[in-house]
């Protein structure tokens, strides 16, 4: 049987809920009315069958996975999932950028300046050295538009290639062993 990457992705997710559902149990309770070694015994081989089929699911889960790499390789997802990931990086770099203040105008910063140094010499006010410097962005309006520039390039190069990898994903499909489609009819997950 032949599956899609985006059906195997969901076939993954339902695995691993299947996993995380399978609880061991290793304790028995029994009463004083029941035979204690058959109820242990029933608890053994309750024990016994959970820890197959869990074993037997990540077998499934990690033959899926094998193929979904091969597949990503061969039908060039890596790279698009490598190259996505360096847009996404870039994007952390500007986003914050574009949200900083924009420069001082050089006449407004040295008109400030020119205040703190005439002031300088009443001690009363600059007490402690308290406003004797003038803060100011080092982002000018044309470096900000700039980066709001690149930042959109970056944000539709990123959709193209969402849209490449979502087209791929529905286009490439994978082979399920017997094993392994066995295992899953069983489960109930295809």
């Amino acid at each position: 049987m032949n599956i899609t990457l985006r059906k195997s992705n969901t076939i993954q997710t339902a695995i691993n809920e299947v996993i995380k559902s399978i609880d061991f149990a290793t304790e028995v309770s029994v009463n004083e009315f029941q035979n204690g070694e058959a109820e242990i015994s029933k608890a053994q081989v309750k024990l016994d069958q959970d820890i197959r089929r869990k074993v037997g699911l990540m077998a499934c889960l990690y033959d899926i996975r094998k193929s979904v790499a091969a597949a990503n390789s061969a039908s060039g997802i890596d790279q698009l999932l490598t190259d996505l990931a360096f847009i996404d990086k870039q994007i952390a770099v500007y986003t914050p950028l574009i949200a900083k203040t924009v420069r001082l105008d050089t006449q407004v910063l040295e008109g400030k300046l020119t205040k703190i140094r005439e002031r300088a010499s009443d001690a009363r006010a600059s007490l402690y050295g308290h406003n004797d410097d003038v803060a100011t962005s080092v982002l000018t309006a044309e470096v900000l538009t700039e980066f709001k520039a690149k930042l959109s390039a970056l944000k539709k190069h990123k959709q193209k290639y969402q849209d490449q990898i979502l087209e791929l994903n529905v286009r490439t499909e994978i082979a399920l062993n017997e094993n392994v489609l066995a295992t899953l009819q069983a489960e109930q997950l295809v």
